[in-house]
């Protein structure tokens, strides 16, 4: 049997850092909710069960 090629879509949960200048913990939340911070990075969290992911045979090209 010829092999071929596929992608597998693996689900992950990222978690984005903002920072943002606040009295309250709620306000800093109000803050990012409106797009008022400032973004620093995306930290990896944790893989989704396998039975999320998607498999696509690659078509064409290299």
């Amino acid at each position: 049997m010829e092999k071929r090629s596929y992608y597998v879509l693996v689900r992950e949960v990222h978690v984005a850092v903002h920072e943002v200048e606040a009295e309250t913990e709620a306000e800093a939340k109000a803050l990012v909710r409106a797009g008022e911070s400032r973004f620093q990075r995306l930290e990896y969290s944790h893989t989704l069960d396998a039975s999320t992911w998607t498999v696509e045979e690659k078509t064409g090209g290299s």
